[in-house]
């Protein structure tokens, strides 16, 4: 999440159909970098202001946290982000967390509550745009997000004051962004949505058909984005200053640390660039012991340095394609069309290595990527306002649940612990523990006398609910696999 955006939808005065609206901050900027800078006195800053700060405050400014919300700390991701963050990276009760210092205090942080403040941005800016409070939204999430992310992202949606009426996943946004979601006769397409943004990578298959957007493949690397593009980009930029003056610039250093976030911001403006030139200079002022920097970058030179990560990339859709049809697979002719999202795919080798996978087929690219998740999210929010106008109050129809009884296995058993899991590797503990719990209070009896039943149900924002039932005593509260419950946010919102 190396940006974020709002958009809604605005109703015309005619009869004809609204228009979705793009909402824009006191300096026109659409895009609002996702950086969130927490100072004394209680002071946080977001968006641009945060990030023109980096230098200054580098160890109490956090972004990319879309790479660390709802991920265990013994996560082997955390590792690969710890080593290009600044900021402190904490276990909070098993789950990775930051660290910052306030007022000479360190204070840690989960991620979905630097996540609300970004939200809470976004929020205040579509408030000034329209000109009344905003109270309910739809959150767009990866669609490889897992059940703890889903519950994270609602859970920092309810921190800023907001009533979730859906999470969508980013592919089917694009998918309406693109109006594939609509058919002149009965028939059903198949659509592959390419989304490399700045933080990570995914690739979904979609099954659109009249009323419904099915996932039926996902697929991505959550460490694979710009940002590793950038850090190649850097590194190269290293290798030739020092091939240049003999200086290593040590990053453990105050000065090596100034000096790399001058450089990542050069690399960053520069890579950019190099989407519309074949070269580009990368220039830093007082680099390392009074030299400057000077490196001539060329477009060939960076899809070079890059060419086995976007190989990656491939490799993504092409593991995402053979895990269509429960194994059976797809050939890329079967895709009926292909749609790039994020940044990344501003990148013209990016855009030539796609149209070449799909034999010379032209993929679908709106003229700001970037922008499409955001507004295809306003089309499904207008569309729960319009055709499901319940869904204002938060109630949701929740998925088809499905039921599993179980026993005690010896006598005179009185509790049974739960855990579940998510994965689809037959042995239970090779998948993802989403959470476990305790089914108390069974009557004492003999073996096998008293049968508990497990209702599993997936809510509509993709977040899994477990009912149990004593039969013999009757059915038990009902349990949110995840981490937090809306009791313990309410907790944490009145210390924000």
């Amino acid at each position: 999440m190396t940006n974020s955006c709002v958009a809604y939808y605005k109703r015309c005065d005619t009869k004809k159909d609204g228009k979705v609206v793009v909402c824009h901050d006191s300096k026109n900027n659409v895009l609002t970098p996702s950086y969130v800078e927490y100072k004394d006195n209680e002071e946080i800053l977001v968006g641009n202001k945060a990030k023109d700060n980096l230098l200054a405050n580098r160890h109490n400014i956090i972004y990319s946290v879309k790479r660390l919300i709802g991920i265990p700390f013994n996560d082997p991701e955390i590792t690969s982000y710890i080593k290009h963050s600044p900021v402190n990276i904490v276990d909070i009760n098993g789950s990775a967390g930051v660290e910052v210092e306030v007022d000479g205090e360190s204070r840690q942080l989960l991620p979905e509550e630097v996540l609300t403040q970004v939200i809470c941005k976004l929020k205040a800016m579509a408030e000034e745009d329209i000109g009344h409070p905003v109270l309910n939204a739809v959150i767009t999430v990866p669609a490889y997000f897992t059940d703890a992310q889903l519950e994270a992202t609602t859970n920092a949606g309810i921190m800023a004051g907001l009533k979730i009426l859906t999470l969508i996943n980013e592919p089917t946004a694009a998918a309406l962004f693109h109006k594939l979601d609509r058919f002149d006769d009965t028939s059903s397409r198949i659509v592959l949505i390419y989304h490399f943004g700045g933080c990570t990578l995914e690739v979904t298959v979609l099954n659109l058909s009249i009323g419904e957007i099915n996932v039926i493949a996902v697929g991505g690397d959550n460490q694979l984005g710009g940002h590793d593009i950038c850090n190649n980009i850097i590194d190269y930029c290293l290798r030739e200053f020092y091939a240049q003056t003999r200086i290593m610039v040590d990053r453990n250093t105050v000065e090596g640390d100034r000096a790399y976030r001058g450089l990542k911001d050069q690399c960053e403006k520069q890579k950019c660039r190099l989407s519309e030139a074949l070269k580009a200079t990368i220039a830093v002022d007082n680099f390392a012991d009074g030299h400057d920097m000077k490196v001539e970058l060329t477009r060939a030179k960076l899809e070079e340095l890059n060419k086995e990560l976007f190989a990656r990339t491939m490799d993504c859709v092409t593991r995402t394609l053979a895990g269509v049809k429960n194994g059976i697979g797809m050939k890329p002719d079967e895709i009926d069309h292909i749609v790039l999202v994020g940044v990344s795919t501003y990148i013209p080798y990016v855009k030539n290595m796609i149209k070449k996978y799909f034999n010379g087929r032209q993929p679908l690219q709106s003229l700001n990527p970037m922008l499409v998740v955001a507004e295809g999210a306003a089309i499904k929010a207008a569309n729960l306002n319009g055709t499901q106008a319940y869904l204002q109050d938060n109630s949701r129809v929740d998925g088809i649940p499905s039921t599993k009884e179980y026993q005690t296995a010896c006598d005179n058993q009185t509790e049974i612990e739960v855990k579940v899991y998510e994965g689809e590797d037959p042995v239970a503990t090779n998948n993802t523990l989403l959470g476990r719990f305790v089914v108390m209070n069974i009557p004492p009896d003999k073996a096998g006398k008293q049968p508990v039943s497990i209702e599993f149900c997936v809510s509509g924002n993709g977040i899994l609910k477990v009912k149990t039932t004593v039969l013999s005593q009757g059915t038990l509260p009902e349990e949110n696999v995840g981490r937090l419950f809306t009791k313990e946010l309410l907790i944490i919102k009145k210390f924000l």
